[in-house]
């Protein structure tokens, strides 16, 4: 009974050891990905204060050099288009970034599933451990034409 009781505590400590660890991985994922949503909103804002100054300042600038050259109409079309050209490039920079980021809900779904099947794996193992104790017990006594044909359908039943 002893025995039971300290495999049952130990599986106990193993279960909170592996939470504890898919937590803090969990953590480092969220961060991971608060770090590129960061990144993804300091590109919108940039795009979007290039887009409110450039409107401003850099138009009237650009017109008047422009216009040395051209008529002011086709100077002014010009510097619009450079700079919606600018900023539609930042936005489409940004929104590549974010389509990669990956959502909490996926994050979660990938660590529960890797987590499932390393529990799998080991369940999978242990049970093939057992039944080859369990086996290897029973055929203990036979003599070695009984063994080989006892090991034959083993192998056979492992293929299944």
């Amino acid at each position: 009974m002893g025995r039971i009781k300290q495999r049952v505590q130990s599986l106990g400590q193993s279960v909170v050891e592996v939470v504890r660890a898919e937590v803090h991985s969990l953590l480092d994922d969220f961060q991971h990905t608060g770090r590129g949503l960061t990144m993804v909103l300091a590109l919108a804002t940039a795009a979007l204060i290039l887009i409110f100054w450039a409107a401003g300042v850099g138009t009237a600038a650009l017109v008047a050099l422009i216009a040395v050259r051209l008529p002011v109409w086709a100077a002014a079309g010009i510097v619009f288009l450079v700079l919606m050209l600018s900023a539609g490039i930042l936005l489409g920079w940004g929104w590549m970034k974010m389509k990669k980021l990956e959502t909490p809900t996926q994050t979660v779904r990938r660590h529960v599933d890797d987590h499932l099947g390393w529990w799998r794996g080991q369940l999978v193992e242990e049970e093939g451990t057992r039944s080859r104790r369990r086996r290897s017990a029973m055929g203990g006594g036979s003599t070695a034409a009984g063994s080989t044909a006892t090991d034959s359908k083993d192998s056979r039943e492992e293929e299944l």
